[in-house]
């Protein structure tokens, strides 16, 4: 996935989710946070790659960044 955007990343986490068929109430309790405050993350204006990292973990998922020139995005 070539990333464009905090909106990219959060509706990737919701297809991973229906894919593995984990509702956003377990990724909370799996969090210990309840699912008002995994939305509050999921929303905030801030979303950072850490906040996917910590979403990611509680799905037993990882991410991989990787820096590529600009060139090779518009192949």
């Amino acid at each position: 996935m070539l990333y464009a955007s905090k909106e990219q990343l959060v509706i990737e986490f919701k297809k991973l989710l229906l894919d593995k068929q984990i509702s956003q109430r377990e990724v909370a309790q799996r969090l210990n946070i309840t699912p008002q405050e995994l939305t509050k993350i999921i929303n905030k204006q801030n979303f950072s790659f850490d906040d996917m990292e910590k979403l990611l973990s509680a799905v037993d998922y990882g991410m991989i960044v990787q820096f590529v020139p600009v060139e090779a995005n518009m192949e």
